[in-house]
């Protein structure tokens, strides 16, 4: 449902149903996540953490 929201404002999305591939696309460069609950219960919390932290402050763009 977000999905087709986003896109309906001409945002673009990827959607990442494991947190693996979450965190490979934060790697890439994402520009903004929207995460459900049951993606940070366990360890998803502190792996997504570890993968924000490591980026590089100040903006990015995959323009």
């Amino acid at each position: 449902m977000s999905t087709a929201v986003l896109a309906r404002a001409g945002i673009a999305t990827e959607v990442c149903p494991t947190l693996d591939e979450l965190v490979r696309e934060i790697d890439r460069g994402a520009g903004a996540l929207l995460v459900s609950e049951e993606m940070l219960s366990g360890d998803g919390a502190e792996a997504l953490a570890r993968a924000v932290s490591a980026q590089r402050p100040g903006p990015t763009c995959r323009c």
